[in-house]
């Protein structure tokens, strides 16, 4: 996975956060104003994978529809069965350039 992601035209940086995402007991988090998206890479794989998909969908959210789904009720499922649909389809993130 590139350290560097464009969503919608804007460079989000992909970095690894631990002390402070544990602090909060969070797996991962969306900075807007920085544009980065903060991991905890101390989580399992598979944990991970689908923090990802979920920042990543909150950042579609803001910047597509305004915040129009911003519910995390909503959110996390659809993160998760993404995730499941990409594991079956044998797709996995690489996190290991990450820093």
């Amino acid at each position: 996975m590139p350290n560097k992601l464009f969503i919608a035209g804007h460079p989000f940086t992909i970095e690894q956060d631990v002390d402070n995402l544990d602090i909060d007991g969070q797996r991962a988090r969306i900075d807007y104003k920085r544009l980065r998206i903060l991991l905890n890479l101390q989580k399992k794989e598979s944990v991970l994978s689908e923090s990802f998909i979920h920042e990543l969908l909150h950042s579609i959210d803001q910047i597509y529809l305004n915040n129009q789904i911003d519910d995390e009720n909503i959110i996390e499922p659809f993160a998760e069965g993404i995730w499941q649909v990409l594991q079956q389809l044998g797709i996995q993130f690489d996190f290991t350039d990450i820093k």
